[in-house]
């Protein structure tokens, strides 16, 4: 299974600013901001290809980046 790196930029470009925003200027967004990245960026290699075992680690790795991105949108949102 492949998963691709996504940027929270690049998932809501409406919302760069807030987001830059939000970083400097909240430290809960930033703190879930940071956790979010860090997570995605587990799921991939230097290379951009991503292989995966399947392992449970990897799934709740998997449903806590989900959980953060939909935490973070609703932060988003919140904001305007």
């Amino acid at each position: 299974m492949t998963i691709e790196h996504y940027d929270l930029i690049q998932e809501y470009p409406k919302f760069k600013n807030t987001i830059l925003i939000l970083n400097m200027i909240d430290a809960n967004f930033k703190r879930l901001f940071d956790e979010y990245h860090a997570l995605s960026m587990q799921f991939n290699t230097s290379d951009g290809d991503t292989e995966f075992v399947g392992t449970i680690a990897e799934d709740e790795a998997n449903r806590r980046r989900r959980f953060l991105k939909h935490a973070l949108f609703g932060m988003l949102q919140n904001s305007h």
